[in-house]
């Protein structure tokens, strides 16, 4: 489902548009100070620079046709080929693509600014983000007026949820070429992480003036409004998007959303089965449907929010999909366990392994859900009082965390280890913990007020406790915290 959270390493350097050097004209040699690309044929780098161009104004279909074409003209192309991965749909061509890219930059195929680049992506997409810093930070200090290696730097900088040096990236791509699109949305979106909403709204508009044809502008500025707490102004963006697709999942999950931060619930369930009928998939019907559990969880309807994921599960039962059907029994696992019945919760959690385990899926699919299995384990031995198995479940889900190197496994096993120590009344382990988990979790934000109120810190407690009651963000968690953190701020 389309909860929001952290986000990963390897998306945002797959979504960064490209960095692969300035935009002369083709055949011709890069101006100084400019990343090289690297190929004789003119033929190739004409349809390279199309395809960076088509890319970077969120044309990724049509951008990976000419990166197709550009190695057809020379299949030496490393660049090329680093293209065709950012801007395929196709798992299996994007995984091909990057092989072949890093196989030709470690061949000397490509000069040694693009190499790395290509090597940044490839240590990003193996939860190596040290690596990937290095190799950007090197590209950058070595070509320090390409606007396109200022951009890739910033988007890992706002990965690693570095906003400030993230915001600095931005600016100097800015400054360097300022109609380049892909900076703007990027700064506006870093801006809005510090919670400065104001200076975030002047990128975001000039995104979509640099890109007026399609909806996702639209949608980005529409999350900065819904983010400041102006719901009816980001439904007003959103509706302009859907005038470019009328199935526009991000749409209509947005204003359903807007309309339950501001107490619509029955208009945000009207909004939900439009999106259900105007559905273009089996997904995003079951997006529908949870959404729609999430409204009634806001609300404290468990059983309604049940009832909307057992939909999910039977759609995707007819549709033969055991990995989506497991991670609903997991759903309804947590919202049990939330709802205070951790013996029900177990039995759904236990049944979501059992299923997978019986399904012809991946091996690592099957390794990846025992591994969670503990975390749930652990939630629920909480749950129960039972803080020393938690704690032993907890020890067990973190080394296997800190052995398969998962970045989101490993600041959930700092949240579920910041939890432990909060039932063990340890505040000052507990803060520690929680610092190192997911801090676009509004659960973590919440327990994180928790820790600092159990110090005896009242001032940091209600800035958390304000901060996940506004989080105002389409996110899972927040149903279960938002009401619970309005409260905290009314004792």
């Amino acid at each position: 489902m389309r909860a929001r959270r952290a986000v990963p390493l390897t998306l945002i350097l797959a979504v960064t548009p490209a960095v692969w050097g300035a935009s002369p004209p083709p055949a011709q040699p890069e101006p100084p100070g400019k990343i090289p690309i690297s190929t004789a044929s003119a033929a190739a780098k004409q349809a390279y620079l199309r395809g960076r161009d088509l890319f970077e104004h969120l044309k990724a279909l049509d951008a990976a046709r000419a990166f197709t074409d550009a190695i057809r003209a020379d299949r030496n192309f490393a660049l090329a080929y680093y293209g065709l991965a950012l801007s395929t749909p196709n798992p299996a061509t994007r995984n091909e693509a990057l092989r072949k890219a890093v196989g030709l930059a470690n061949a000397g195929k490509a000069s040694d600014n693009e190499q790395h680049m290509i090597k940044a992506i490839e240590a990003g997409a193996n939860s190596r983000a040290g690596a990937a810093l290095e190799h950007l930070r090197t590209l950058v200090r070595d070509l320090p007026n390409d606007e396109r290696g200022h951009t890739l730097l910033g988007s890992l900088y706002l990965a690693l949820q570095d906003y400030g040096s993230a915001i600095a990236e931005y600016r100097k791509a800015i400054a360097i070429n300022p109609d380049l699109p892909p900076p703007y949305t990027q700064l506006a979106l870093a801006l809005r992480m510090e919670g400065k909403f104001d200076e975030a709204e002047q990128p975001a508009k000039k995104y979509i003036e640099l890109i007026p044809d399609s909806p996702a502008p639209l949608c980005a500025y529409g999350e900065l409004l819904m983010r400041a707490g102006r719901f009816a102004d980001s439904i007003t963006e959103y509706e302009r998007a859907l005038k470019f697709d009328r199935k526009l999942a991000d749409a209509y999950v947005s204003i359903a959303s807007d309309e339950m931060f501001s107490g619509k619930f029955q208009d945000a369930r009207k909004t939900l089965g439009k999106f259900e009928t105007a559905a273009a998939t089996v997904d995003d019907r079951r997006q529908a449907h949870f959404w729609t559990a999430v409204s009634y969880l806001h609300q404290g309807e468990t059983k309604a929010a049940l009832d909307e994921v057992q939909a999910m599960y039977d759609l995707a039962k007819r549709d033969t999909n055991p990995i989506a059907m497991c991670g609903d029994l997991n759903l309804m696992g947590v919202i049990l366990l939330e709802s205070g019945q951790p013996d029900a919760a177990k039995a759904k959690f236990d049944e979501s392994v059992t299923l997978i385990n019986n399904s012809y899926v991946p091996g690592d699919t099957r390794d990846t859900v025992s591994r969670n299995h503990v975390a749930d384990l652990a939630r629920v031995k909480l749950a129960k009082g039972d803080i020393a198995g938690a704690e032993a479940d907890a020890k067990t889900y973190r080394d296997s965390a800190a052995g398969f190197k998962v970045p989101i496994e490993i600041a959930k096993a700092h949240e579920l280890d910041g939890a432990v120590a909060l039932a063990k009344s340890d505040a000052k382990t507990a803060i520690a913990e929680l610092k190192q988990a997911n801090q676009l979790d509004p659960r973590v934000v919440f327990e994180l007020g928790e820790a600092y109120s159990a110090a005896g810190d009242a001032a940091a407690a209600k800035e958390m406790f304000t901060h996940a009651a506004n989080f105002n963000a389409p996110e899972l968690g927040l149903a279960f915290v938002r009401a619970k953190a309005q409260a905290k701020l009314k004792e």
